[in-house]
């Protein structure tokens, strides 16, 4: 599969980790 096409799990996981991290204090 490429990878630009990516399943909708692995999207909602990505945007999962995104909002986590953008709540931590770097």
């Amino acid at each position: 599969p490429s990878r630009k096409h990516l399943s909708p799990a692995v999207r909602a996981l990505l945007d999962f980790l995104v909002q986590r991290f953008a709540d931590v204090p770097w």
